[in-house]
């Protein structure tokens, strides 16, 4: 069985973020953007971006966005 979407998509985010496609310091494209681009919905890239914030790679501010702040898992 797959992973739920969610997941998929933060690892898909995860790997991203690794290879240095949105280094630190950068912005991720806002919950609808990436829901279009990934073709999810924008419940499914939330949940994405929650995983991501928990595991320490980004930050979230209401009105600034979401920033990388670690290029790999800080826990790993």
């Amino acid at each position: 069985m797959a992973a739920p979407r969610y997941r998929q998509l933060a690892e898909t985010l995860r790997a991203a973020i690794a290879r240095g496609d949105y280094p630190v310091g950068s912005q991720l494209p806002p919950e609808l953007e990436l829901a279009e681009t990934h073709g999810v919905s924008r419940h499914t890239a939330r949940d994405a971006i929650r995983l991501l914030t928990e595991a320490g790679l980004i930050a979230r501010r209401r009105g600034a966005g979401t920033t990388v702040i670690a290029a790999a898992n800080p826990s790993a």
